[in-house]
């Protein structure tokens, strides 16, 4: 089990990646190199300032929901599809929500998913554990925990997946395979929060982002979020820039992979 911050308020963001970033582990310059090496990141910053933002495909858009201290979707899983809402998580990796048979999931939006009514679902093997999960019963338990002292576990399970609206939609072009925790136990606020469950929207290469785009479904490994009172919009694959008021302002992230990191 690793322990994360949970994000429970969170500011606008937009989120591009494809920069060239610098070496971290480089060597500090010497001292007669600092003026040309400070020129030449001013050169390279100025150019990322400059980029276009990466427009998303249309119909890529979904509402986001006000909940307690934090934004949450909707997302349709399974065959047929069935409503979870999950809280969207920059800071954290998985996806995970109650499924039915949990004894202290709590009470929240919609009813507990229920594995048994899909027919495109499939039970990660030992083989298949991923993002520090472990063979358990022989399947794949994950766990995690959060700084502000909320956990849970969850087993994995591969299904169709979809952001959506508050009622079920035709999107099938953004549906896709995806892997998420099928929760049998809850703690502190994931007990007691208004949505169902968490999606972790952080750079790990197993999240919702980064399996569409390798799966050929959005055009740019980037989502985007507007925020507004009562709710907002997450746009996958990109931005819609008809949403702007201003042009969009960006800051290179620290590296690549992992956390939303800047310096």
């Amino acid at each position: 089990s690793v322990s994360y911050p949970r994000k429970r308020y969170y500011r606008h963001e937009k989120i591009a990646q494809n920069w060239t970033r610098p070496n971290l582990h480089a060597p500090i310059p010497k001292a007669k190199h600092k003026l040309e090496l400070e020129h030449k990141l001013g050169r390279n910053a100025t150019r990322r300032l400059t980029v276009p933002p990466p427009v998303a495909k249309d119909g890529a858009e979904a509402p986001l929901f006000m909940g307690i201290g934090t934004h949450y979707a909707n997302v349709y899983v399974g065959t047929p599809p069935q409503r979870v809402s999950v809280i969207v998580d920059t800071g954290s990796h998985h996806t995970a929500f109650p499924c039915s048979g949990c004894k202290s999931c709590g009470h929240h939006t919609d009813p507990y998913f229920d594995p048994e009514k899909s027919k495109s679902l499939k039970y990660l093997g030992c083989h298949e554990c991923i993002a520090a999960a472990h063979c358990v019963t022989h399947k794949c338990q994950v766990s995690q925990s959060y700084t502000e002292g909320s956990s849970w576990k969850a087993y994995q399970m591969r299904d169709i997946y979809y952001v959506g609206g508050e009622v079920l939609s035709q999107k099938h072009w953004i549906s896709t395979n995806f892997v998420f925790g099928c929760q049998t136990y809850e703690t502190g606020l994931f007990r007691t929060q208004k949505a169902d469950g968490i999606m972790g929207m952080s750079m790990h290469s197993q999240t919702l982002v980064p399996t569409m785009r390798a799966a050929g479904q959005i055009d740019h490994n980037a989502f985007s979020m507007c925020f507004m009172y009562g709710g907002g919009t997450l746009t996958l694959g990109g931005v819609d820039t008809s949403l702007h008021e201003s042009q969009m302002q960006f800051t290179p992230l620290a590296k690549n992979s992992g956390w939303f990191t800047v310096r």
